[in-house]
């Protein structure tokens, strides 16, 4: 994202936004603002051998590459017959603050994997949703699935606006341009709308996220426009409790468990 330093209003409107989708989840003041070049990333070989997949993981503000560990998503994923490599990019508030997160998360992370692999996929929780659809409106080649948990997809006037279109299938998108501050959640719902309406091929995309959770009424607006098959609603709030239940769904009946299956080892040969 390029920001425009023009508009000192959309700078604070763009910084007050995402830190509000925060502070109410992040425990205590940690310093989360830096961006250094290169990206720090976590990359995880599958244990197995050669992958057919790759799963690429965003966290959310005051969260850091290491926090799918901790929170038991790769524990999670590692249970599963999955043929995956996986890779966290520590996409912190200070890459989205600079405007620069889709390009160092390209450049310092994912740029060494293309080609490597059968089908990457992204994964983001709250912040790390806006963050892997600023990524796939920059570069829509690169992904063949987004997966949103509780995804921060923007201000209530924009989310107001496609509701009251109908949708984002039914909403009229802008025309695509590069990222600012002052057009990047229109920009985002743009690159949703050409998505769920097939007015252009992408990635297949997933949406889960609480009846209690403070994201919910954004994403069920996405949702909506969904197949049912791609959508996973838990009981709860806005936290990894919920999202480690939307991940084990996510794993039992998604298309990406599906495709990147391990394959069976071929049984021995009788003497």
């Amino acid at each position: 994202m390029r920001p425009s330093l023009k508009s000192s209003r959309a700078r604070n409107v763009f910084l007050g936004s995402l830190i509000a989708v925060a502070l109410s989840s992040v425990a205590g003041c940690k310093a989360f603002f830096g961006a250094p070049v290169p990206m720090h990333s976590v990359k995880l070989a599958d244990p197995h051998g050669p992958a057919k997949c790759l799963l690429v993981l965003l966290p959310g503000m005051g969260d850091s590459d290491r926090t799918f560990m901790d929170e038991g998503f790769v524990e999670l994923i590692r249970r599963k017959s999955i043929s995956v490599d996986l890779v966290a990019g520590d996409a912190t508030i200070g890459y989205y603050m600079r405007g620069i997160m889709p390009q160092r998360l390209e450049e310092d992370v994912l740029a060494p994997t293309h080609g490597k692999y059968e089908k990457t996929w992204m994964l983001g929780v709250s912040m790390g949703g806006m963050g892997a659809l600023l990524y796939a409106h920059e570069h829509p080649k690169n992904l063949d699935g987004i997966v949103l948990f509780s995804a921060y997809l923007g201000d209530d006037p924009i989310i107001d606006e496609v509701r009251k279109a109908g949708g984002p299938a039914k909403w009229t998108p802008p025309a695509k341009a590069p990222l600012t501050e002052d057009n990047y959640q229109r920009q985002a719902w743009g690159y949703l709308s050409n998505l769920v309406s097939k007015r252009e091929n992408g990635p297949e995309l997933y949406v889960g996220y609480g009846k209690k959770d403070k994201s919910g009424p954004a994403d069920r607006v996405l949702a909506d426009d969904l197949p049912e098959t791609n959508v996973f609603i838990d009981e709860g709030d806005h936290n990894w409790g919920p999202w480690r239940r939307l991940l084990t769904r996510f794993l039992e009946e998604s298309s990406f468990s599906k495709d990147c299956a391990r394959e069976a080892e071929p049984a021995a040969a009788k003497p």
